[in-house]
């Protein structure tokens, strides 16, 4: 069920699809944009009503004036994920795109998204992914990419490492959703091991995530 309201002047009651579609009343004065991240509201205040979850009716303008004595603030771990988020816009890979930072005492001490070696072709000057059509965790032998991970790891001091966070972020091209299940690959996982990293988080949607804690690796996580 979609977030609901009642145009005060057509008393009109539109729900969102979460779909991102802009669904308005019938006289036009008020519009909701919902997705299944987020839903927007346009319209005057003083002319709209929302219903909660139980289905009472509130005035909008009531609606308005709590939410802006409320002081929301991102949670630590999304604020890092975020950052990785932000970083695997640079990858050119043409199948995912994988940021990751690597985090210590609450300060950023390294970045990397996956891409082509220094001085080779990436996928996107060559116009093409060698890997899209293989499943994942295959045909590495295949791609000339270095992982977001592997990236993060060599642009950082091992001293500054030990005890760190690795925060993971995997998003398709095509789709712009996020990898389903992510995890290190196993070469990454042996080099997170030994650069001394203690947790890996990956997100698994817009404000979820996973916890890893590398010392719950064994053999079987870092061999195929």
């Amino acid at each position: 069920m979609g977030t609901k309201i009642k145009c005060l002047i057509c008393g009109d009651i539109i729900e969102g699809d979460r779909q991102g579609h802009l669904i308005s009343c019938s006289c036009g004065k008020c519009y909701i944009d919902e997705t299944p991240y987020y839903y927007r509201i346009v319209g005057d205040p003083e002319q709209i009503a929302v219903f909660d979850e139980n289905g009472n009716e509130k005035r909008m303008i009531q609606e308005v004036e709590e939410h802006s004595n409320k002081v929301e603030r991102i949670d630590k771990i999304n604020y890092y994920l975020d950052i990785a988020e932000t970083v695997s816009e640079r990858s050119t890979c043409l199948d995912s795109n994988y940021g990751a930072i690597i985090v210590k005492n609450d300060e950023v001490i390294s970045t990397g998204y996956n891409g082509a070696p220094r001085g080779i072709k990436s996928c996107i000057e060559q116009g093409k992914c060698m890997r899209k059509s293989t499943k994942r965790g295959e045909g590495y032998l295949s791609c000339s990419s270095v992982h977001a991970e592997q990236n993060a790891i060599i642009s950082a001091k091992r001293e500054n490492m030990i005890g760190s966070t690795l925060y993971l972020v995997g998003k398709k091209v095509e789709s712009k959703e996020y990898v389903k299940n992510p995890e290190p690959c196993i070469i990454c996982k042996r080099m997170i091991i030994n650069a001394g990293i203690s947790k890996v988080i990956v997100r698994t949607y817009k404000t979820t995530y996973r916890e890893i804690n590398v010392s719950d690796w064994g053999e079987s996580d870092i061999i195929a």
